[in-house]
């Protein structure tokens, strides 16, 4: 966006407070925050901006909202560990501490609550669907939910707990399936292999698919549902 003068124009912050770090392994960070009383809510589906603030100067990145929307304004966002400087703010970060963020934003599609819904996730392109779960199971779809989530390890599940919680609470209309590249617990957290090879077993004309993932991921996904003849209309992504 462009001011009067022709300069961009920074995109107003608003603030956070920062009530949860949680390490997942050595890829992933929960945040979870709180927002103030004069932010915008959010949407299932919807993303934001972070701005990052350490010695060398402020930073953004973008990331998807991982939870519904709640009365308490908190909201969870999953942080890959892709980016040393990240780390170094993650690891100076303290609860109370606050964080900037921008009104969020995107329309990823919302399936209709007595719609049949298989949402396809791998590795952090879960948050988004994990918000659209929550929000669906909520608002009281009365049609089954599948999400079919892969991860490299099943030791790095980012939102596993909340998800089987998810599925013990709603058992009739949400089923959590993961997967993993490697095995390295010695509990049945996830099933070895991909979801997209699971994928076929889950395919009719009646439900909607949502994609979330790694552009490779993503591109498997969707060639399986092609070659399974799935109406276009019915496949909807969320790229990142």
């Amino acid at each position: 966006m462009l001011s009067k003068d022709g300069l961009l124009k920074t995109e107003e912050l608003h603030l956070a407070t920062i009530e949860g770090l949680l390490a997942i392994g050595s890829r992933y960070v929960i945040l979870t925050v709180r927002a103030s009383a004069s932010a915008p809510p959010h949407r299932a589906g919807q993303f934001t901006q972070l701005e990052f603030e350490d010695s060398l100067g402020r930073f953004r990145k973008f990331y998807s909202i991982a939870s519904a929307p709640r009365v308490d304004r908190r909201f969870d966002l999953c942080l890959l560990l892709d980016d040393p400087r990240l780390k170094q703010w993650i690891f100076e970060q303290r609860l109370g501490d606050t964080v900037g963020f921008t009104t969020p934003s995107g329309r990823f599609f919302i399936p209709p609550l007595d719609q049949p819904t298989v949402l396809v996730a791998g590795g952090s392109g879960v948050t988004p669907l994990r918000a659209m779960l929550e929000d669906r199971l909520s608002a009281a779809a009365s049609a089954p939910c599948d999400l079919l989530f892969g991860c490299q390890s099943d030791l790095e599940i980012p939102f596993y707990a909340e998800l089987l919680a998810l599925e013990a609470r709603f058992p009739s209309r949400a089923k959590i399936h993961f997967f993993a590249d490697e095995l390295k617990s010695d509990r049945e957290r996830a099933r070895l292999g991909r979801p997209i090879d699971e994928l076929p077993k889950f395919l009719g004309p009646e439900k909607v698919y949502l994609l979330c993932g790694p552009p490779a991921f993503m591109n498997a996904a969707q060639k399986v549902l092609q070659d399974a003849g799935i109406d276009p209309s019915r496949i909807h992504q969320d790229r990142f």
